[in-house]
C-alpha cells in the first residue's frame, strides 16, 4: 500500500511538472519572457533539468533577465 501511494505522489508531482512546463514554453515562444522565467525558475528549483537548461538559455541570450 505504501509503494503504491509513494508512486501515484511521483507521478501527479511529473503530471504538474510537465503542465507548468508547457506554460512556461508557451510563454516563451510568445515573447514573455518574464513569465517564462518565474516558471522556468520554480521548475528549477524542483529540480527539473530542462528548466535548468531554459532557465541557462535566458541567461545567455538575455531575455527577460539583466545582464
Amino acid at each position: 500500500m505504501r509503494v503504491t501511494v509513494a508512486f501515484l505522489f511521483l507521478m501527479i508531482s511529473k503530471i504538474a511538472i510537465a503542465g507548468s512546463l508547457d506554460v512556461a514554453n508557451s510563454a516563451f515562444d510568445k515573447g514573455d519572457f518574464d513569465l517564462a522565467r518565474n516558471l522556468y525558475t520554480e521548475l528549477a528549483n524542483q529540480g527539473d533539468r530542462l528548466s535548468q537548461f531554459k532557465l541557462g538559455v535566458m541567461y545567455e541570450e538575455g531575455k527577460g533577465v539583466t545582464k
